[in-house]
């Protein structure tokens, strides 16, 4: 007879790592959390389950920071600054970025996964503070009176447990927050997430060919062929993104759903169908560019990302609740940690991107209290697993705003441990005071 449940029996765990602050996800909230908070002179541990940093930056291959730049009918200017300014300076030295790039009424950073992957190895060598676990998930939390004790990591030596003081979860999927008992949400009001999309990278095209000849028709040829059904395409627009290497470039023509129905990226099922179905979808979206768009004749399909992108999952209902509403309202809210303008991209049933914008020039906040929890004294949130609704996700879960969310909770950690107080007692004045001092734009 097949059980539905087992009784895990206890167990004592060795304890691998204790620090100040313990940051579960080493993306680009995550990581910058534990850079942050190791300037400010905290023992950090960073804990991150594939083999190196970036999140969806480098195992996605996203090949885009979106969220930096606030667009006007005439220009663009900086919106995410501080910590994020110092990494776009950074990458774009070793040749690793281009942009501002402004397409269809909104403005992203081009970069390359590699050059983002070896950045952050880089920047984490040079903070001694902090001590890296790679090749390590976060299993479980250890909670008792509202607060955290310890996190469980599986890694190669088994179950570990790792303590602190605080802790930070940057895990995109609130796996800690869940853990620990704090309240989640999932998708729209009927549950359902918005689609993952496989990227994959394309070598030996000639891409000035693609730039005069190809890219002018792109979004006309891929609905001329889903039309005529010539070619099993999941997307009516494709994105073409330049990796900075000859004849390569990364490309985004997918959106990926089961039925009609969005895969969720918190479900093991959706997730393997999601892996396996996106490694076909590029397979027929590089045969309908070899075929059809100038530039691709001899052009090859390299590999896909390390894994599917994925845009939403649980995110907790926090001490507020950013909403639709707020975002298209341009609130910036008294406490507000951060600045975004990114219209609400919105991917919904398998297809592409329903986009309301933001008015030119209009910018909303993202309130420290979306990053607290209401359970759990000792914990921070950061990137798209903060407290919002669905439709604010559509805008606020991009890389820009929550490399700020990772600054503001690094600076918060410091400030609570320096006072002796919880996370939630932090004086949102004095925060937004440090964060502007160390380059941040909340204003």
């Amino acid at each position: 007879m097949k059980k539905s449940r087992i009784v895990v029996p206890g167990r004592e765990v060795p304890v691998l790592a204790d620090a100040d602050v313990v940051v579960a996800g080493g993306g680009p909230s995550g990581f910058a959390v534990a850079v942050t908070a190791a300037r400010a002179g905290l023992e950090v541990v960073l804990i991150e389950r594939y083999g190196f940093l970036g999140g969806s930056a480098t195992h996605s291959a996203v090949g885009t920071i979106c969220g930096l730049y606030l667009h006007h009918a005439d220009r663009v200017e900086p919106l995410i600054a501080g910590l994020a300014e110092e990494l776009v300076r950074d990458l774009t030295a070793r040749g690793g970025a281009f942009g501002p790039v402004i397409r269809e009424g909104f403005t992203a950073l081009l970069y390359t996964p590699w050059h983002m992957k070896r950045l952050c190895d880089e920047w984490v060598a040079r903070e001694k503070n902090i001590t890296l676990l790679l090749h390590s998930k976060v299993a479980d939390a250890v909670s008792a009176g509202g607060e955290i004790e310890a996190l469980l990591v599986a890694g190669p030596e088994g179950l570990r447990a790792v303590t602190g003081r605080l802790f930070v979860d940057a895990t995109g999927d609130a796996l800690v927050a869940a853990a620990a008992g704090v309240q989640t949400a999932k998708g729209d009001a009927a549950g359902a997430v918005m689609n993952p999309t496989m990227m994959f990278f394309a070598q030996g095209m000639d891409f000035g060919l693609y730039q005069e000849k190809g890219m002018p028709v792109l979004n006309e040829r891929i609905g001329d062929a889903i039309r005529e059904r010539r070619y099993a395409l999941t997307v009516g627009q494709g994105l073409v993104l330049p990796t900075f290497r000859p004849g390569e470039a990364l490309v985004k023509l997918s959106s990926l759903a089961r039925d009609g129905r969005a895969l969720d990226g918190s479900v093991t099922a959706d997730l393997t169908y999601g892996e396996i179905q996106g490694r076909a979808d590029a397979e027929v979206a590089m045969e309908f560019l070899r075929c059809e768009i100038p530039g691709f004749a001899g052009a090859y399909l390299a590999d896909t990302a390390v894994q599917v992108g994925i845009r939403e999952t649980r995110r907790i209902v926090g001490r507020y609740v950013l909403t639709r509403e707020d975002v298209l309202a341009g609130r910036t809210f008294e406490d507000a940690v951060c600045l975004c303008s990114w219209p609400l991209e919105i991917w919904e049933g398998g297809r592409e991107p329903r986009m309301i914008f933001l008015p030119e020039g209009k910018y909303y906040g993202i309130p420290y209290r979306s990053l607290l929890t209401r359970e759990i004294g000792n914990l921070l949130v950061t990137g798209r697993a903060i407290s919002m609704d669905h439709e604010a996700l559509a805008s606020a879960r991009v890389m820009g705003p929550c490399l700020a969310e990772g600054q503001a909770a690094g600076t918060a950690c410091s400030l609570a441990l320096a006072e002796g107080c919880s996370p939630a007692a932090v004086d949102a004045a004095r925060l937004r005071a440090i964060l502007e001092k160390n380059g941040a734009r909340l204003r």
